[in-house]
């Protein structure tokens, strides 16, 4: 009898997996190979607000790309002390952050981890400052590709949305031949999953939003990267499990689908700045 039971839950959870793959991805979309991936881009730079933006957007590509030997830098804007439930300044939380994306860094395989100090949630009054900065830091990191959001910033965070914003047209007027890429989901995911858009401050963001181009396989071992630094960012997780859309399912089987990342190749035919 414990067998059958045994036996019933697992077809259970192994149906359950298949449906949510299935309908997780679009399978439309060109996938793009990781060792071309690999061999074109030796040197990649991942520039985003927060701690936590990367993981499960393009943790397993980062992970994956670091077990090539590619050189990979990781710039984090912010020290995410709002990063709450209230959105309050909390200073204390500026260490726990920290301390959990040099852990992330660790998982990833990332020796060049660049922590800057802007405030939270106030980065767009430091936009020349910021694009300064960054500016800077493409030139001395020499990337190949950078790694970014979109301009509608996923969901209209003002903080993802300027960086956004920066970044492209960096990339366009002073380092053309820098691939420029948005991490990015299926427009069917964007319109299911319960995404924290109060936080916009410009109500029209979704007419911003840039869908795949392409998608890259990142395999179980990029998977199980990404799912460790996830369940490393210990003081976002509520965040992390208010974004996908029906609460009984555990966590860890949600970003077990994710073996498939998403992008949005940017150029300048369709760069919107």
């Amino acid at each position: 009898m414990i067998n059958i039971v045994l036996f019933v839950t697992l077809l259970v959870i192994l149906v359950v997996w298949s449906f949510g793959f299935l309908f997780t991805h679009d399978f439309s979309v060109q996938t793009k190979n990781i060792n071309d991936i690999s061999s074109k881009n030796p040197n990649v730079l991942i520039i985003f607000p927060h701690a936590d933006d990367e993981a499960l957007s393009s943790g397993g590509l980062i992970s994956q790309l670091s077990r090539k030997k590619n050189k990979i830098s990781w710039i984090i804007l912010t020290k995410g002390e709002r990063g709450n439930a209230t959105a309050t300044i909390d200073e204390k939380l500026k260490i726990i952050r920290i301390n959990e994306a040099r852990q992330a860094a660790q998982i990833y395989g990332i020796n060049n981890l660049v922590q800057k100090d802007y405030p939270d949630n106030e980065v767009v009054a430091y936009k020349n400052k910021l694009n300064n900065d960054l500016k800077s830091m493409i030139t001395e990191n020499k990337p190949s590709l950078i790694i970014t959001y979109d301009l509608a910033g996923l969901y209209g965070h003002p903080d993802h949305t300027v960086v956004s914003e920066v970044v492209t047209k960096l990339v366009k007027h002073d380092f053309p031949h820098t691939k420029l890429w948005y991490v990015s989901y299926p427009k069917k995911i964007l319109d299911l999953i319960p995404l924290p858009e109060h936080m916009a401050t410009d109500n029209k963001f979704k007419k911003n939003r840039s869908y795949p181009s392409c998608k890259v396989w990142v395999g179980l071992s990029g998977v199980l990267d990404k799912m460790r630094a996830i369940y490393t960012y210990k003081s976002q997780r509520q965040s992390f499990v208010n974004s996908f859309p029906i609460k009984i399912f555990p966590l860890w089987l949600y970003i077990s689908l994710s073996s498939y990342e998403y992008y949005c190749e940017v150029n300048q035919s369709n760069n919107k700045l």
